[in-house]
């Protein structure tokens, strides 16, 4: 979805296995990237070729903001 100008993205890993690849986006140069069951979140980095790392453990969901 989108807030204050920026894409939230929501993943999530609802299988049994470890889950590790990558998102592309459309736009944007930089990302956070949050977890809502910890409550810990990333400090902003940077996109690399349009594209973000998504490491999901089992049943894990994060939220990544695109700016």
């Amino acid at each position: 979805f989108l807030r204050e100008n920026r894409d939230i993205l929501m993943m999530v890993n609802t299988g049994s296995d470890k889950y590790s690849g990558r998102l592309n986006v459309r736009k944007g140069q930089y990302f956070i990237e949050f977890d809502p069951q910890t409550g810990k979140y990333s400090e902003s980095r940077r996109l690399k070729n349009k594209s973000l790392p998504v490491y999901l453990d089992s049943l894990q969901t994060k939220l990544f903001v695109v700016f």
